[in-house]
């Protein structure tokens, strides 16, 4: 019988080290060590909201909306995992919660240079300088990295969908979408585009097959937490495409790093640095 309980005890006491050393394992801090030809996108893992950071090699740092107010806390740690020290510049895409939340916090944490939202916002911020970007405005941002204003939504809520390229890489950052939207877009060059940010698909119906095709993505990446499951028509459509789909919520934080010519996803699941 003691040599029974002396049994158990050491197994108690093994996994209580084994989990000491799972937790001693996880990740406090990340960083992709970029060289002159590099640039990394990522897409936070946030409870509400959306926000992406894109750091180039030389240092240039934009956030890409700012998350809920109820992910502030969230979305400082995840800054602060990724040694982020300045921004630069943010860019709103959306006049809506989970999207320009936490502007004035970070306003006073970073003190970025500048400020980019769609023409028709109206958030009345006094100590923030705001640049509107209208449909065609687009901005160089160091040698390689430039961003531009594909569409824009004035009527209903302010919004805007961005055209990221570096190098021979095209992210398309699609903040919403419509039917009326899409026969725009569809006279759009989005053939070369890489990698589509999708939509808050909860809010309306999915991308058809028609603009999908158009684009021809090698991969989708969804931020919304309540965004079409892997069972729903539209994302097996997209495994059908051979396009690879990453869903932010259900597989943690994820990656774009790119050179000049080429790009690999890198995941990070909540697991190993929460």
């Amino acid at each position: 019988m003691f040599k029974k309980l002396f049994i158990i005890f050491l197994a108690c006491l093994f996994c209580l080290n084994m989990e000491k050393i799972v937790q001693a394992s996880k990740i406090e801090n990340i960083e992709f060590e970029l060289s002159e030809d590099e640039a990394v996108l990522t897409f936070f893992h946030l409870s509400k909201g959306e926000a992406a950071l894109m750091v180039d090699g030389h240092g240039h740092s934009i956030l890409i909306n700012t998350g809920h107010a109820s992910a502030e806390k969230e979305l400082f740690s995840m800054l602060d995992l990724f040694q982020v020290k300045k921004l630069d510049t943010i860019i709103v895409t959306r006049q809506e919660e989970g999207y320009d939340d936490n502007l004035e916090s970070l306003f006073k944490q970073f003190s970025p240079k500048t400020i980019y939202v769609p023409s028709s916002y109206t958030n009345a911020l006094p100590f923030l300088k705001l640049v509107k970007w209208k449909k065609g405005d687009r901005q160089l941002f160091g040698k390689r990295l430039m961003i531009q204003v594909l569409n824009e939504e004035q009527e209903e809520t302010p919004s805007i969908d961005l055209s990221i390229k570096y190098g021979e890489n095209h992210i398309f950052y699609m903040t919403n979408y419509s039917k009326h939207k899409e026969e725009q877009l569809l006279k759009e060059k989005l053939e070369d585009v890489n990698v589509v940010k999708m939509p808050n698909l909860s809010k309306g119906e999915a991308l058809s097959e028609k603009l999908v095709e158009h684009m021809d993505p090698q991969t989708a990446i969804f931020t919304a937490p309540k965004d079409l499951q892997h069972g729903s028509q539209f994302i097996e459509y997209l495994y059908e495409l051979w396009i690879d789909v990453y869903f932010v919520h259900q597989m943690g934080t994820v990656s774009m790093k790119m050179n000049d010519t080429h790009y690999e996803i890198i995941t990070f699941p909540v697991s190993e640095y929460k």
